[in-house]
């Protein structure tokens, strides 16, 4: 099978996963990506190169990519990618995107870091059409910000499981949200974290779509596009230009998805910096 010089920019190590178990069916296509199965029903999403690294992402170096019909039929062998056994692409296999490790480095540098944030967040208003989902939104977050203070709670809270789901489009909004809230939390090294993803897994398979679901099981993981992990870097660092790009990055990808996963970072950081801030004036005033 010989290909031109058609190479993969990026691929997530979830995406190389679901490509070398060798075959599948593209499940949907849509105007910039296609999203692709295999026979265990696990995905991941095509584009071209514009389309940003992450988990699940493959992006192919072509400005004239055609992305395949759903139900054709792909196939991977020696590195290769095809469709209906026309090649697409060579993958390198050496060279797959990963999500960051987690780093923390001061409460101090957390809060300036929020602080440049919040009001960045706060320039976007809510479309009309998001309005109903916003306090069933608020009470999921408040459920999990609860959740943070008492981890010993394994089972998951109803506001919580009510925001699976909750919304519009391709990847609703809660599930935006949740996924901004769980990989901020692994970016931290937080234990709620996995308490967390252990309670949301099992629920992604019933209460919302297949897609939106690839996306969140990969953010109980800690993974998301890599825009969402320059965002937390950025606050984590407190730079005030990084803040800036990552947050107009983010409000640029999909038509809410960035919004809504930003929300959730800021939610999730902001949670935990009170909660330890909380700690030192206790251990202060003790």
């Amino acid at each position: 099978m010989t290909v031109r010089t058609v190479t993969a920019t990026h691929c997530g190590a979830r995406a190389l996963r679901v490509l070398k178990t060798g075959q599948g069916v593209v499940l949907a296509r849509f105007d910039s990506t296609a999203y692709l199965e295999n026979t265990a029903g696990d995905l991941l999403a095509i584009g071209s190169a514009t389309m940003p690294a992450g988990p699940i992402n493959l992006c192919i170096d072509s400005t004239n990519l055609v992305l395949p019909a759903t139900g054709a039929a792909w196939q991977y062998r020696d590195s290769c990618l095809a469709v209906d056994n026309r090649p697409i692409a060579i993958i390198d296999e050496t060279t797959t995107w990963t999500a960051p490790a987690p780093f923390y480095r001061s409460t101090e540098t957390l809060d300036a870091g929020l602080a440049l944030t919040k009001p960045l967040l706060c320039q976007r208003g809510i479309m009309a059409s998001h309005r109903s989902v916003q306090a069933q939104l608020a009470e999921g977050c408040i459920a999990l910000n609860h959740w943070i203070e008492h981890p010993e709670n394994q089972q998951l809270p109803v506001p919580v499981r009510a925001m699976i789901g909750c919304g519009e489009g391709l990847t609703p909004a809660g599930d935006d949200l949740l996924c901004g809230y769980l990989v901020a939390l692994h970016a931290l090294g937080h234990p709620a974290a996995n308490t967390i993803a252990d309670a949301v897994r099992p629920k992604l398979a019933t209460l919302t779509s297949r897609i939106s679901a690839a996306h969140l099981a990969a953010a109980c993981n800690g993974e998301a596009v890599q825009l969402l992990h320059d965002l937390i870097s950025a606050i984590l660092c407190n730079h005030i230009n990084k803040v800036t790009n990552a947050a107009a990055a983010l409000d640029h990808y999909g038509h809410n998805s960035g919004h809504y996963a930003a929300a959730g970072v800021f939610q999730a950081l902001t949670c935990v910096s009170q909660i330890d801030s909380q700690s030192r004036i206790r251990s202060q005033t003790g």
